[in-house]
Parts: C-alpha cells; structure tokens; sequence
C-alpha cells in the first residue's frame, strides 16, 4: 500500500468520523459526570485515544505532500461538500477528491490496489 493511499484513508476516515461526531451531543450518566478525572501520572483506560490530534498529522502530511486525496466523500451526505471546502479554505491545500459516489467496498478495493 502505498503512502499516499494510506493519508487518503486516513483522511476519509477521519472525515467520516468528523461528520458522524458533529451529528451528536455526547451524553454522559451522572455517575461518568461526576468521576473526577484521572490524577497526573496515573495509567488511564486502554480505549482512550493516544495523546495529540491527529488532524494535525493528517494536516502537516497533506502540507508536505501540498494537497489532500480522498475517495467517497459525496458532497451530499454527510455535509461532506462543505466541510471539503472548509478544509480547502482554512488550510489554501488542493484536495484531490477520487471517484465521490463511490461505496465502502469500492474504497477497499482501492485501498488493495494501490
């Protein structure tokens, strides 16, 4: 698999779980509210994600690269177009977009060819 294939999936899977993020509030039970937060040092649960952003790597990589690949980010699901375009604007990077209709199964596909 190739590095660039690896950011395009990278970059569609972090679309998808930007959009699918933005559709919901997060509801937290009393007991989850109330829990203090973890003391410094101390070990945390393994299902937590690792220190950092990673839209910031996502994004210096598109910047060394000086565009970002996607593949099946129709603009009208989701609010794809706009957050394309959002992406496109905020950070003056080309975005390459591959076969936008595409399905799930065409990504793979994709995915193991390159």
């Amino acid at each position: 698999m190739t590095y660039r294939w690896k950011l395009s999936a990278t970059a569609a899977s972090f679309a998808a779980v930007l959009a699918i993020a933005g559709c919901g509030e997060e509801k937290k039970s009393e007991e989850q509210a109330a829990a203090p937060a973890p003391a410094s040092g101390e070990q945390t649960a393994a299902t937590e994600a690792p220190a950092g952003n990673p839209l910031d790597a996502l994004i210096a990589e598109a910047k060394k690269e000086g565009s970002l690949t996607t593949i099946a980010l129709p603009h009208d699901w989701c609010n794809y177009g706009e957050l394309i375009q959002t992406f496109k604007d905020k950070y003056g990077l080309q975005v390459n977009e591959l076969n936008p209709d595409a399905g799930s199964g065409d990504e793979v596909e994709a995915i193991k060819a390159n």
